[in-house]
């Protein structure tokens, strides 16, 4: 146990700042990565380098999956609304035209105003289309809340985990998940 007086008091030396690296090595614009997976190799531009601006700080969020009476999109809504959120939430139920008393969209592709984020709350059955309908209309990223998405034994979730694979080695749209809470971000 360490005791300091008034007269002497405690300080903590700071250490020296890091030197920065050359600047060459934050130039990735000519840089390659290999792709371990297909063997071709893919420019640090178009590969998981990019930005996760839109998960950590997207200036509009759409709620796929959203009712009122299912927990964890009512839960989602509820935080977005309650702490803040600054930017347009768009609601996605092709079921309903109302959810929490806010207009809900039939799809992603009937919005009609640019999505940074997609939260994807759906049985995974039907992610593959929501992921379509995202790609399709120039959503930024997607977070995949479902399971059973390449992640469980079963044939069908095998199946989906092919699918996903494929779709993702094309699509420029980021995500997180699936069987995933999302992300979040500090201000």
């Amino acid at each position: 146990v360490e005791t300091h007086s008034l007269a002497t008091p405690f300080v903590q030396p700071v250490p020296p700042p890091r030197a920065k690296p050359p600047a060459s090595k934050y130039d990735t614009s000519q840089a390659k990565v290999q792709d371990g997976h297909r063997g071709a190799n893919v420019s640090v531009s178009d590969s998981e380098l990019r930005s996760p601006a839109s998960m950590s700080s997207a200036r509009s969020v759409a709620s796929v999956g959203a009712s009122d009476r299912a927990p964890w999109p009512s839960r989602i809504y509820a935080n977005l609304r309650d702490f803040g959120y600054q930017g347009q939430i768009f609601l996605v139920n092709p079921r309903q035209e109302k959810v929490y008393g806010q207009r809900c969209y039939p799809s992603l592709r009937d919005i009609g105003q640019p999505v940074d984020l997609a939260m994807i709350i759906v049985p995974a059955v039907h992610v593959s289309g929501v992921l379509s309908d995202a790609e399709a209309v120039g959503v930024k990223s997607a977070t995949i809340y479902a399971a059973n998405v390449g992640d469980g034994e079963g044939a069908d979730s095998k199946e989906r985990g092919v699918w996903l694979k494929n779709f993702f080695a094309t699509s420029k749209l980021r995500a997180c998940g699936p069987n995933c809470m999302g992300t979040f971000s500090y201000p």
